[in-house]
């Protein structure tokens, strides 16, 4: 088999290490492997160790988790588009963020990879695959006698997306990309496409990722609209942008329109509310940023999905969920706001809550049968949230969801309350007070990271 066009992706940078994802022993996976060798034998690249598949996403993610691990692993090809997709979201829960700090590719084009976080992968006409296929059978049939003639490779594409970018500086590969998108860039098997000129980044530099010079421009004026507290007019932000007139009006139309920017009566341009709520947003998600290694700390120790909520509002909302493959999270197919009585989570931010709090939320909420343990009576609940005999944590068995249970514990981001809990099988019920016990350190923890200024 001819070499697949995928494996010349790796010849347009120097890497400083690529490794590869194949499945087991399938024709398919050998073929590609030899493929992806054989190119990086002719650019005169390293031949990496091969980690092994199944061709499912969950091996990929296991494989990516290995992976993150290894800095000088800057690029990765798996035999197929499930992998990739597993391997790109180990590589992100670990800090290696695709592709800023490692290229993904894949291979086949599955639909669902134009919806996820897109693989740059090698898309393969099966229609054409089953055809020759089909053929081949035929003819066995009609002529057994006859020695098939070989069959015939379908071109590919190679079809470039968002998961391959250019190295990471202080990496030893170097070099320009294909324009990112979803653009299918055909060329027959074995024939190296040609490079593609680098994008002018800011000061004329030909090297490093391609940028959008529109949305620079944008920011290049909402810089500018910043410094002028009492506004400023079109005229004079266009000048201090270095941009035509024309295009400043362009643009800050479309800022107006979107809310970024406001137009005063007098003609001058201030920011607009919508940048306040990406503030806050901004600052949300900084103080998740800390905390959500030690969840996926606590997802890997305890084998268990990680949840993090906060009473917002007057409602108890998830902040956040750290699963896995081999821990999925439990079907949240009631909102949380909609069932603080019959989770362990929101029961652990109501018996925190003072008298006048709790008593207001329960007020607003109607104690849901969810399940035939669900606690429907509001006596009997306060009495079950005040003599929890694993507290401060308490439990969820099987109110939510039958055949799980939970644990939570409180935690605080400041002055807001919130809640950190795991969910287990319900068949694991007699680890709760082990589990519950490792929750109270990892808690403070939290805690701590949360109330940090930033």
């Amino acid at each position: 088999m001819s070499q697949p066009p995928l494996a010349e992706l790796f010849a347009w940078y120097t890497i400083r290490r690529s490794t590869t994802l194949r499945a087991g022993r399938w024709f398919a996976a050998r073929d590609r492997l030899e493929g992806w060798r054989s190119a990086l034998t002719a650019q005169g690249s390293e031949q990496p160790a091969v980690l092994v598949g199944d061709w499912s996403a969950a091996s990929g993610y296991e494989a990516g988790r290995a992976l993150a691990a290894d800095g000088d692993v800057t690029a990765v090809f798996a035999a197929n588009d499930d992998m990739a997709i597993g391997v790109i979201r180990a590589l992100t829960e670990a800090g290696r963020p695709v592709p800023d700090d490692v290229s993904v590719v894949g291979f086949d084009d599955i639909p669902v990879a134009a919806y996820v976080t897109p693989p740059t992968t090698v898309r393969q006409p099966f229609d054409a695959v089953a055809r020759e296929g089909l053929r081949l059978l035929v003819q066995a049939i009609e002529k057994p006698d006859v020695k098939p003639a070989p069959a015939n490779d379908p071109p590919v594409e190679l079809v470039v997306r968002a998961s391959t970018a250019p190295p990471p500086p202080g990496s030893r590969r170097g070099g320009s990309r294909p324009e990112s998108g979803d653009g299918a860039a055909p060329f027959p098997r074995g024939l190296a496409p040609a490079v593609p000129r680098a994008h002018a980044g800011p000061m004329g530099a030909q090297d490093g990722p391609t940028l959008i010079g529109s949305v620079q421009r944008a920011m290049r004026l909402l810089e500018a609209v910043s410094a002028h507290q009492n506004g400023a007019p079109a005229k004079q932000l266009a000048r201090e942008t270095g941009l035509p007139l024309a295009t400043a009006y362009h643009l800050l139309r479309t800022l107006v329109h979107d809310g970024y920017v406001r137009k005063l009566d007098d003609g001058g341009f201030v920011l607009g509310d919508k940048l306040q709520s990406l503030q806050t947003t901004g600052r949300a998600q900084a103080l998740l940023s800390r905390v959500r290694p030690t969840l996926a700390a606590l997802r890997d120790e305890l084998t268990t999905p990680a949840y993090l909520t906060f009473y917002e509002e007057g409602e108890i909302r998830v902040a956040e969920i750290v699963d896995g493959p081999g821990t999925p999270r439990v079907d949240l197919w009631v909102g949380f706001e909609d069932a603080g009585h019959a989770t362990a989570l929101g029961k652990s931010v109501l018996r925190e809550l003072d008298e006048e709090a709790r008593k207001d939320y329960l007020s607003r909420h109607h104690l849901a049968d969810l399940t035939p343990r669900t606690i429907t009576s509001l006596p009997e609940l306060l009495r079950r949230l005040e003599t929890s005999p694993l507290a401060p944590a308490v439990t969820d068995l099987e109110e939510y969801a039958l055949g799980t249970v939970c644990v939570a514990v409180p935690v605080y981001s400041g002055d807001t309350l919130g809640s950190l809990g795991v969910s287990l099988p319900a068949n694991r019920l007699s680890r709760l007070p082990e589990i519950s016990a490792r929750l109270l350190p990892t808690a403070s923890r939290v805690t701590r990271s949360l109330s940090l200024t930033i």
